[in-house]
């Protein structure tokens, strides 16, 4: 438990833990790390599900307060008539520019209020981007008024069209508003600069595993039937941009081959997810939706070699965890990734092609020597680049560095009008 004089932080994140993506899972550890080196940490979010439309869960859930470790955790609900008028316009947030544009005005009024509220004696403000641009904007305007810090980890996705997402002039204003930014990669940290982050404000602290004790690789694969086969293991959200596909339409040429092989798919489903596996009946395609800490932690340890061909990553916590456990990693050959994997050391880059992938999976279950030195190299880089403690470590090193001055970028009405006049543009985006 941290003293009563210790360092206060507020982290705010749209959705976190128990929500099981990499950035709330990344959140939950660096919040309980910063809990263990002392301390005081409030965390403010919206969403605690795996749910597609943060901005109509938002509006489905209670207000409410628990503890996660020793830091406390609020979901800051709005209320009354707004609950009820967002929840209208969040049902269209996706479709319409109109509802878009009075959805995020309206949340960024109630979010300024309980932000200003609930962090009224931290020393700074961290906002762990993961969607609600608005609620990234609430954040920062409540940080100048009470005329504290503020720090944003944009987990940037870097490959979205200019002028969109991470790209976008709402973005651009984040960036070189904030007193500090945190980029996972060093390829991260150069686009961001390109995109008009401060250079001298953005630091490079990438996340690190998200590791729990597995349960045991026996009875795991005995409860799913894997008996001695090799397994092909998918470990992600299932969102497009994940690769679910890429791989699952690689099954014809896995199985040409290693006929036998396994192919598990593990994460939380979408809807065109659940669709999209209605069409394919084989028994030895699995989804597991819903498996616990310990159990997907058993599935990385059984598995023959990881297989998440994502398009869009800001650093993918998950490569880390199968190197943690010995495993090769195959990956899509795209920049950020490069940046820190070693293609035919610890993993195989591909190209977006199944047959691509197909070739490069067969290719390591045929050399049972290969896949458990590639495993090893993967291990050692693991454990010497992306330890939790000097990631936590590094966090609360740029938080002293600001913590004992006060903001003196005053929120002005000015820019809060050419946030509004933008946000109008930007709304079909």
């Amino acid at each position: 438990m941290a003293k009563l004089d210790a360092p206060r932080l507020t982290v705010i994140i749209p959705r976190y833990w128990p929500a099981t993506g990499g950035s709330e899972l990344h959140a939950h550890l660096l919040v309980n790390g910063l809990c263990e080196q002392g301390w005081r940490v409030n965390v403010l979010t919206q969403v605690l599900t795996n749910s597609e439309n943060c901005e109509l869960t938002a509006t489905q859930t209670a207000s409410q307060t628990f503890w996660d470790g020793d830091a406390k955790v609020s979901v800051t609900a709005p209320a009354g008539w707004r609950k009820a008028l967002l929840g209208v316009l969040a049902r269209f947030h996706q479709t319409s520019a109109p509802a878009r544009l009075s959805y995020d005005h309206l949340l960024r009024q109630c979010a300024v209020r309980n932000i200003i509220e609930q962090a009224r004696n931290s020393q700074l403000i961290h906002f762990i981007y993961n969607g609600m641009t608005s609620l990234a904007e609430a954040a920062l305007e409540a940080a100048r008024t009470l005329g504290i810090p503020f720090v944003l980890t944009p987990l940037a996705n870097t490959e979205l069209p200019p002028g969109t997402g991470w790209a976008s002039r709402r973005m651009a204003r984040l960036l070189k508003a904030a007193d500090s930014i945190v980029a996972l990669t060093d390829f991260e940290r150069t686009w961001l600069i390109s995109q008009g982050a401060p250079a001298d404000k953005t630091t490079v602290c990438p996340m690190g595993p998200v590791l729990t004790a597995p349960s045991s690789v026996d009875s795991f694969r005995e409860r799913y039937g894997l008996a001695d086969h090799p397994v092909v293991l998918f470990l992600a959200r299932h969102d497009e941009a994940k690769g679910y596909r890429l791989l699952a339409e690689a099954r014809r040429g896995i199985w040409a081959r290693h006929p036998n092989a396994r192919i598990l798919f593990v994460g939380p489903q979408t809807v065109s997810s659940r669709a999209y596996f209605e069409t394919i009946r084989d028994h030895r395609i699995q989804l597991l939706e819903n498996l616990s800490q310990p159990d997907k932690n058993a599935a990385l340890n059984a598995c023959s070699l990881l297989c998440v061909p994502s398009s869009r990553e800001s650093l993918g916590s998950v490569y880390l965890e199968a190197w943690h456990y010995k495993k090769p990693v195959i990956a899509l050959s795209i920049p950020i990734l490069r940046t820190f994997m070693s293609h035919g050391v610890d993993c195989l880059l591909c190209k977006p092609d199944q047959t691509d992938i197909a070739t490069a999976i067969n290719s390591l279950l045929d050399a049972p020597a290969r896949r458990e030195a590639m495993g090893l190299a993967g291990q050692l880089k693991q454990q010497t680049r992306f330890r939790w403690p000097v990631i936590v470590s590094a966090h609360a090193s740029i938080y002293r560095s600001l913590s004992h001055r006060k903001s003196h970028c005053p929120m002005s009405e000015t820019l809060l009008q050419t946030s509004h006049a933008h946000s109008v543009s930007e709304a079909q985006s």
